[in-house]
């Protein structure tokens, strides 16, 4: 999540997991909502955690909002400047 969770930004998030094999992600699809991820055996008790605390205490950032959605608008636009293939080969 790029706003991060809890107490943790992005950043602070990434340096807290460094060293640690442990990954949550959540999703939203056209049918679906959830979590996917995975880690080490090791790591199990982290990985709860971040489950935990994107269920609790998922954290809203404006700043990487608005990264997110200037991306999103390029990738469209660029979509739309290129020319389509079509379906059938000569």
């Amino acid at each position: 999540m790029a706003g991060g969770v809890g107490a943790f930004d992005a950043v602070a998030l990434g340096k807290a997991l460094a060293g640690k094999v442990a990954v949550v992600q959540p999703f939203i699809d056209d049918s679906f909502e959830g979590l996917g991820g995975g880690g080490s055996a090791r790591d199990i008790e982290t990985i709860l955690q971040l489950v935990h605390l994107y269920f609790t205490r998922p954290r809203a950032d404006a700043t990487a909002f608005g990264v997110m959605i200037g991306q999103l608008k390029s990738l469209v636009a660029n979509r739309r400047s290129t020319p389509r293939r079509s379906s059938t080969m000569p």
